[in-house]
């Protein structure tokens, strides 16, 4: 399957930059509202990741368009046979918590790739690259 994740805490989580990391209550709300938001991009056949399952009359409202979309709980992900995970940005945290859920470790990027976008993600990378665009 594959697998997405919306996690808008990502930034978050990079600029705190370890593995233990816990977003603020407003962006945890932000993040459990907005969990299925990977419903509107997402391919068909896949799988959304989401914190707790969705409501009952939410769902009642998706009937209609048909989707071939299925969700997946933190509990029920392990034995999953996950392929590809689409995420919205990739942090320490995220990846520990995955890899404490039964994702495949290879699926997940390394602690190196992980500093890797931290450091891209740094407000001084740009300012640093401008320089030599002038």
């Amino acid at each position: 399957m594959n697998l997405y994740l919306f996690n808008p805490e990502n930034d978050l989580a990079i600029a705190f930059g370890g593995e233990n990391y816990t977003p603020p209550p407003a962006a945890q709300l932000i993040g459990k509202e907005l969990s299925a938001l990977p419903l509107w991009y997402a391919d068909d056949d896949t799988t959304i990741y989401i914190p707790d399952k969705l409501p009952t009359d939410f769902l009642h409202t998706l009937a209609p368009l048909n989707l071939k979309i299925s969700t997946v709980t933190p509990d029920r992900l392990d034995g999953a046979q996950v392929k590809q995970i689409h995420v919205w940005g990739w942090n320490r945290d995220l990846i520990k918590r995955l890899r404490l859920a039964g994702i495949d470790k290879t699926l997940l990027p390394s602690a190196r790739q992980c500093d890797t976008i931290r450091e891209l993600s740094h407000r001084n990378f740009p300012t640093e690259i401008g320089k030599y665009l002038r």
